[in-house]
């Protein structure tokens, strides 16, 4: 199912009409589509089959390197130069042209996107999303360690302003009566943070991890949590 969301149309003059965003896109590797065909019980191996994949993606690189495009009932590669000649006499220059290529549906890929399921979500602003948390201590992705490294990887997770104590990472009691503010990130970046477990957590203790950070240049801070409650080790 393609997810879609209604955002301003900023091409036309009409405040009110809206294009379509298509949010939460996932993509497939050569590995994971792999995986999808040699499944279990089939004479295909995963092997053999990436093996035999990415040598028709480098003929088709080859071929493009000589001139040659590609059709099949899949997709059309066609091939094109852009820029401006001078002259009926002006020669290829790339420093003024480029070569491009066109990628056009073939009937089968067309009948898999007419097929597609469309669904309209409510409009999400981003916010930090916390997906794995990694324990340096005990090794563990469900509790964290007093004065030692916590790793956090997932998006949006950098925290823009150090220095204003409203962002940060917090770890917020499960009853919410109190709430720790890292005072140290050793890593500060969008996919990942490494920050030092403030001393003085007592063992045993649970708390939320959260992010509070303002996202893409907004004004507002916005707040991720870690799905899992942490243990104090």
């Amino acid at each position: 199912m393609l997810q879609i969301k209604l955002v301003d149309n900023a091409l036309t003059p009409d405040p009110t009409d809206f294009r379509a965003m298509v949010v939460n896109y996932s993509k497939k590797s050569v590995e994971e589509v792999v995986k999808q065909i040699a499944v279990p019980g089939s004479i295909l191996k995963e092997t053999e089959c990436e093996a035999v994949i990415k040598k028709f993606f480098q003929v088709l690189a080859e071929n493009l390197r000589q001139g040659v495009g590609f059709d099949s009932e899949f997709i059309t590669i066609t091939q094109h130069v852009s820029g401006v000649f001078t002259s009926e006499a002006d020669a290829f220059d790339p420093t003024r042209h480029e070569v491009t290529l066109t990628v056009k549906t073939g009937q089968v890929f067309q009948q898999a996107l007419n097929a597609v399921d469309i669904a309209k979500v409510d409009h999400v602003l981003p916010r930090p999303t916390i997906r794995q948390v990694f324990d340096t201590k005990s090794r563990t992705s469900e509790k964290c360690t007093s004065g030692h490294l916590l790793d956090i990887q997932g998006n949006l997770l950098k925290v823009e302003n150090e220095t204003d104590p409203a962002q940060g990472v917090f770890l917020v009691s499960a009853q919410k009566e109190k709430e720790v503010r890292v005072a140290y990130i050793h890593h500060n970046g969008s996919k990942k943070l490494q920050v030092e477990v403030p001393e003085g957590l007592k063992s045993g203790e649970k708390y939320r991890l959260e992010i509070r950070s303002t996202v893409k240049g907004s004004k507002d801070i916005r707040i991720g949590m870690y799905e899992k409650v942490l243990t104090v080790a």
